[in-house]
């Protein structure tokens, strides 16, 4: 299964700095 999710990291800063994002749009992929 994949599973997508979109986190607004302007209001969730704390997973903003734990997965790096600097800018918009970022896309991670998790494995």
């Amino acid at each position: 299964d994949i599973v997508l999710g979109a986190v607004d990291a302007t209001v969730h800063r704390d997973l903003g700095s734990k997965y790096s994002v600097k800018g918009f749009p970022t896309c991670k992929l998790l494995i």
